[in-house]
Formats: structure tokens, sequence, C-alpha cells
């Protein structure tokens, strides 16, 4: 009997102990230092999320608690969260890059994952892409090989759209739209620009539409045309 009374006074007094530990006024956290925020990730944001949840001591903070709060900052990619004894907390935040724009409210990261921070942050000069949700990361790659692709003949790829139907268009810096249709098919496009390079670059201020979408070469619509932008056909 008495070796069980003495066995709950002690598990009493460890729990009494561990209470104590937690308790904020406990080795309190007195220094935060928050490294590699960048110019997007606003500092008040991360202020206002770390001292919401400095509610308990030393040890008794949820490090990935506070990580998954400051990874709803919308430029922040990842958030690493550390003690560092006796008082401090250490966060390291690694910002989102963006390389393309999503739609008209999004833009997505290196990975091909959509983020959503306020439009007024979105840089400047990044190409548009856009499609039906969940095909982020195959638009980025038909980007990718349509970049790659048109760089040797000269036609810079600004757009890429996917659209309910599955048909695919792109857009050049010198305005031309280029029509794909449902199959992606790079041998077609390559074929295209070669006789793009060869015959109608010098006459590109003049061409509104590129339609790919013929059985035995392509189509020109060309601004102004009496046909009022009609597709006329050219041969590959």
């Amino acid at each position: 009997m008495s070796v069980l009374v003495v066995a709950v006074l002690l598990l009493t007094a460890g729990w009494r102990l561990w209470g104590w530990v937690l308790s904020p006024s406990v080795l309190p956290i007195r220094v935060v230092k928050v490294e590699g925020s960048g110019r997007l990730i606003s500092r008040q944001a991360v202020r206002q999320i770390v001292t919401t949840h400095l509610n308990a001591g030393f040890f008794g903070l949820d490090l990935k608690v506070i990580a998954d709060a400051l990874k709803q900052i919308p430029w922040v990619y990842r958030a690493n969260v550390q003690r560092r004894w006796p008082d401090a907390l250490i966060i390291h935040l690694q910002p989102q890059r963006a390389v393309a724009y999503w739609g008209k409210t999004g833009l997505l990261n290196a990975q091909g994952d959509v983020f959503s921070p306020p439009p007024a942050t979105f840089p400047k000069g990044l190409p548009a892409l856009d499609g039906p949700q969940g095909k982020e990361h195959e638009l980025m790659q038909r980007y990718l090989e349509a970049k790659s692709l048109f760089a040797a003949d000269g036609l810079q790829v600004t757009a890429v759209s996917e659209d309910a139907r599955r048909a695919y268009r792109l857009w050049f810096a010198n305005g031309i739209e280029l029509v794909v249709g449902r199959d992606w098919d790079t041998g077609r496009m390559a074929r295209m620009a070669a006789v793009y390079a060869r015959v109608l670059a010098p006459k590109a201020t003049q061409i509104a539409r590129i339609d790919l979408r013929y059985p035995n070469g392509f189509a020109v619509a060309w601004k102004h045309s009496k046909t009022n932008g009609a597709a006329v056909p050219a041969k590959e």
C-alpha cells in the first residue's frame, strides 16, 4: 500500500513540475529572430502570428503549429521554427518564387503549385498560364516545351492556355496567337516554326493568328484582311 502511495505522490509531483515548466512565466521566450523573410513577406503578419502563439514557456511552444500558421502567409513557401536555449525562438522563412501567372488571381511557383498573394504584389513580366484546376503542372510543362521549341526562331512564348474542351492556345511576345487545338503535337509546331522563320517573320506585324488545326499544314489569319480575320491556308 505504501508503495502505491509513493508512486501516486511521485506522479502528482511530476505533473506539477511539468505544468510549472510549461508555464509562460517560467523560461519565457524573450527573443524572436526571423531569417530569410524577403521583401514580399509581411513582417507585421509574421509578428502577429508569433505573438499569438507565444502562450507557453520555452518547452511548451508547439513549433509545428507556429510553422503551419506562418505557411498561411501568401508569400511563405516553407517555415522552419526552432528553440534556442534559453529564451529564443528562431524562425527561418523560405519565400515563394513565382515563375508564372495562373489565371487572373494566382501565381505558380517553381514546383507548379498555385498560391494567391495580393495582386498588388504580383511580379511583372511573368508568362501567363491558364487552364482547368489540377492542370497546373501539365501547363507548366507545356509552356517550358513551347518556350524551348520556339526560342531558336525568335518567338518568345508569353502565354499558354487550355480551355474546357482541352484545346491549347499560345501567345507570342509579338502579339501573334497560335491555335494548337487538342493535339499537342510538337512536331507540327516545329515545322510551323521553321516556315515562320523562312517566310512569315518579315510579315509578323501583319499576322493576327496562326491555326495548326489542319491535317496537311496550317492557316494564317491576317490583320485587317478583307475576310475579317478568316484564316488563309499556308502549307508547311
